[in-house]
């Protein structure tokens, strides 16, 4: 959807091409600059949120995953 709306990925003009990193980052880890220029580029480059839906539910997973007992897990 994004290839039909935007062009090809991975360009420098792509604005979720230049939101990756931060996509990626620890939630935690982000400072007020970068969630400021997070949610420029998401309102450029996701038109229909998809990318704006998806991204809390990847927090949570990311802590699932990094659970070592089944005690975090239960606490999760």
């Amino acid at each position: 959807m994004q290839v039909d709306q935007l062009g090809p990925k991975g360009r420098g003009d792509d604005p979720l091409y230049l939101a990756s990193r931060a996509l990626l980052t620890a939630k935690e880890k982000l400072h007020d600059y970068p969630v400021v220029r997070l949610r420029s580029h998401l309102e450029l480059g996701d038109p229909n949120a998809e990318v704006v839906i998806s991204w809390p539910i990847k927090e949570p997973l990311r802590d699932f995953y990094a659970a070592r007992t089944m005690d975090d897990i239960r606490e999760l």
